[in-house]
């Protein structure tokens, strides 16, 4: 047998799918793909089909070099969903999760409210798509802007308004 014949037999089992291995490892693809693009070699390591990228198993050993898996944390309740953007409405409240419970005549204002009940008033770019009920994360989508003359506290929404009526 020819030597270039042994390196194919050995190169040619490409299993496991770049995908599977975002979704093992808790990583995202940028993370993976930015690795195999500085070291791993094409044919070798890895092979490219429309819409997905193969790895053999001497390649997954070889970006397991260079990439650690990260470790899920683990919950009392459950993750927020979708990096804690954008909430399902069925979603308990709490102190940071906010319900929207009023949609002001002002265009530009939403009231919401938190579990035990505290009222905030929050300015949105425009308030056309918001619908009572829909879920706001006052960590990630919301910021505290500096403080004016008056004594109210003034709450900006930072994140994307809903593309849809009441839907994220």
């Amino acid at each position: 047998m020819d030597t270039l014949e042994v390196l194919h037999d050995k190169y040619s089992d490409f299993s496991k799918n770049e995908r599977t291995l975002v979704s093992e490892w808790n990583l995202t693809v940028p993370e993976i793909s930015d690795v195999r693009n500085a070291y791993l070699r094409k044919g070798i390591h890895f092979r490219t089909t429309p819409g997905s990228v193969w790895y053999s198993e001497i390649g997954v050993r070889e970006l397991s070099k260079y990439v650690s898996p990260k470790e899920i944390p683990l919950n009392d309740g459950p993750a927020l969903p979708n990096l804690a953007r954008c909430v399902p409405r069925d979603w308990p409240l709490s102190d940071t999760i906010l319900a929207v419970d009023r949609i002001w005549a002002n265009p530009r204002l939403i009231r919401c409210v938190d579990v035990s009940g505290v009222l905030y008033n929050i300015h949105v770019p425009s308030n056309r798509t918001f619908r009572r009920g829909m879920r706001v994360n006052l960590e990630t989508q919301v910021r505290r802007a500096p403080a004016s003359d008056t004594s109210a506290e003034r709450l900006v929404f930072m994140d994307k308004v809903p593309r849809f009526n009441g839907r994220w």
